[in-house]
């Protein structure tokens, strides 16, 4: 099981059929180099030296050496087929059945099974992509986290942004099953996908995966039936053949038969239980929010006054100091998606401490810092 330990010498390595970009943490911008357009061709890779050679030089543009990099594989790298809540033996018909029908050899081909609101969704990719994209960088002496899909991530579009890339880094999560480094995962659903692109909320609300059960309402009617014709049998018989004969016949014991009205419910000791994956919420600590105060007043001491205000409420990292821009209300940055009532018990806590009325907020989620929220003091007589 494979985490994401992102630090200064970590990055993400996202390729797309058309260029391959590296995120490096602490960057403001990312490194893009455009492939070569006889690359790919159908998701086969036809100039594999290019190929490699195109993800060597991204990785030499960077500063630091010896990295620990995650290479995420996009949307249009992969083959896809969203499937609904079936039987696990319909389940791997279908899946061989979208195996078979992609226009290339399945030695070739690798796949993860993860789950989507309606279902599963079945990711299958070239092998030969990932693996040449990981020789190219353990041969310059960096080393791969892992290899996943971005639908691990809740990515859905070919373009991934640098706040998309800031939301993965700080995703605390185990990649497991969904690694394409693992060898055999074939037919387990990869239990912990996240959604960075809708509030790091898991991809199924429930946060389980439904299986339906094997045995069908078809199949207990079938038994039912089978038990009162074996019984109305047995009573014709009696009657108008045993009865009718003159020869003494022993009394025979009724035969009981209790005929089940529906199919008792299974438990886990006589069946096989179908495994329920969970999926944990991944939620948004006060702890490891930063904050950066700056006092935009010519009265000294307010950063610090708001620092001490905001600590009560459970924050304790912050930044303060003076700001260069001069404004006539309380500013509120958001870099981050927070929850609604952090944000509100900041705006309380600001306005009971410097008797202010009025509070701007804007959300700006596209720019990367150091910091998720900046306040910016201003209009403050006292």
């Amino acid at each position: 099981m494979f985490s994401l330990p992102f630090s200064k010498k970590s990055g993400l390595l996202y390729v797309k059929r058309d260029k391959a970009q590296l995120y490096v943490v602490g960057s403001s911008s990312s490194i893009e180099v455009v492939f070569d357009s006889a690359v790919f061709e159908n998701l086969e890779v036809k100039d594999k030296d290019a190929f490699e050679s195109s993800i060597k030089e991204i990785i030499q543009r960077i500063a630091s050496k010896n990295i620990s990099i995650l290479i995420v594989l996009s949307s249009d790298i992969v083959f896809r087929k969203d499937m609904s809540k079936i039987s696990d033996g319909e389940l791997d018909q279908e899946i061989n059945k979208f195996i078979d029908a992609i226009p290339m050899d399945n030695d070739s081909l690798d796949y993860r099974i993860m789950p989507v609101e309606t279902g599963v969704a079945v990711v299958a990719t070239n092998t030969m992509i990932y693996n040449i994209a990981r020789d190219a960088v353990e041969s310059l002496g960096s080393n791969v986290i892992a290899i996943v899909p971005a639908a691990f991530f809740g990515v859905t579009t070919s373009d991934i942004t640098l706040n998309v890339f800031a939301q993965i880094a700080k995703a605390n999560v185990s990649f497991g099953e969904a690694d394409f480094m693992r060898k055999g995962p074939h037919g387990k659903i990869v239990p912990n996908p996240i959604s960075v692109m809708n509030k790091n909320r898991p991809v199924n609300s429930s946060g389980v995966v439904e299986v339906k059960s094997s045995i069908s309402k078809k199949s207990v009617f079938l038994v039912i039936l089978t038990i009162i014709l074996f019984g109305i049998s047995g009573f014709l018989i009696k009657k108008y053949y045993l009865d009718g004969k003159d020869s003494k016949v022993t009394e025979q014991p009724k035969l009981e038969m209790e005929v089940v009205s529906e199919a008792p419910a299974e438990t886990p000791a006589e069946a096989q239980a179908i495994p329920e994956f969970t999926i944990e919420e991944v939620k948004v600590d006060k702890s490891d929010l930063r904050l950066s105060i700056l006092n935009s007043t010519k009265i000294s001491g307010l950063a610090s006054k708001a620092k001490d205000a905001i600590s009560k409420l459970g924050y304790s990292d912050f930044e303060v100091g003076n700001s260069k821009e001069v404004l006539t209300n309380v500013q509120i940055i958001l870099y981050k998606d927070i929850p609604k009532e952090y944000l509100a018990e900041i705006s309380e806590s600001l306005k009971e401490t410097f008797k202010v009325e009025t509070i701007d907020v804007k959300e700006d989620f596209k720019e990367v810092f150091d910091f998720d929220i900046q306040i910016i003091l201003a209009g403050i007589t006292n």
